[in-house]
């Protein structure tokens, strides 16, 4: 796989190489965190787990748009 790797990264061909990373830690997309509700459920809607969030971080500053602060 390393080969594949040099090979990928001296065309430049990131999107491959990002794959070949990716299998190779074994780390994929779907392995972010979930919000859970204060019985262990998880949340499925977003609006549901900003709310859980907002309830458990009340000191987070927000954002005029919404709930998530974005550097510009």
């Amino acid at each position: 796989m390393t080969v594949e790797m040099q090979k990928a990264a001296s065309l430049s061909d990131t999107r491959k190489l990002n794959q070949l990373l990716k299998e190779s830690t074994g780390k994929t997309s779907k392995d972010m965190a979930s919000v859970r509700d204060k019985h262990g459920n998880i949340l499925t809607t977003p609006d549901k787990a900003v709310e859980t969030l907002e309830a458990s971080f009340p000191e987070t500053p927000k954002s005029p748009s919404g709930p998530f602060i974005t550097c510009s």
